[in-house]
């Protein structure tokens, strides 16, 4: 999305980059491709976590997930917390998080079901 000026797609861009403001980034990289990214804030809040699709089952989302676990347990925090989609909530649960509730969300118009999910931490 462009206009003449290429100014929508400055303010988008800018917006992006703020969105990683305080947060912990880890990407999981091969042959300079992105195959993933996963987002910690210091809360504990996982934000964002994302595996390219045809990087699924390949171990590319366990290694991001222990990475950020690995950075959790160096803030020394107590549990981690994600709102989970529908298809990413068996993950989270093979990563011993478990269901706090059920939320009926609407994000631009559209409704959708996640779960909000933890991880409570043991050193």
């Amino acid at each position: 999305m462009r206009d003449q000026w290429g100014l929508i797609t400055h303010m988008y861009y800018i917006s992006w980059n703020r969105s990683f403001e305080n947060k912990y980034v880890f990407v999981y990289e091969d042959q300079s491709e992105i195959l993933g990214f996963c987002e910690l804030r210091e809360d504990g809040y996982i934000d964002r976590f994302y595996t390219r699709a045809d990087s699924i089952g390949q171990g590319v989302g366990t290694f991001l997930y222990m990475t950020l676990e690995s950075k959790a347990k160096e803030l020394r925090l107590s549990k981690l917390f994600v709102d989970a989609s529908i298809t990413a909530k068996p993950f989270f649960e093979k990563m011993n998080f478990s269901m706090i509730k059920e939320k009926n969300v609407s994000l631009s118009g559209v409704s959708f079901i996640n779960y909000l999910m933890e991880n409570q931490l043991s050193y």
